[in-house]
């Protein structure tokens, strides 16, 4: 996937952080077939 240009260099304001609990992870790893 190229990148686009309009956003080469751009800067974007922190997120707070996402909790990420043990059942996030497991629907993660059977989404990506881990």
């Amino acid at each position: 996937m190229p990148v686009n240009p309009d956003l080469v260099g751009r800067d974007f304001a922190p997120t707070p952080p996402y909790l990420v609990g043990r059942e996030k992870v497991r629907e993660f790893a059977r989404a990506v077939f881990a």
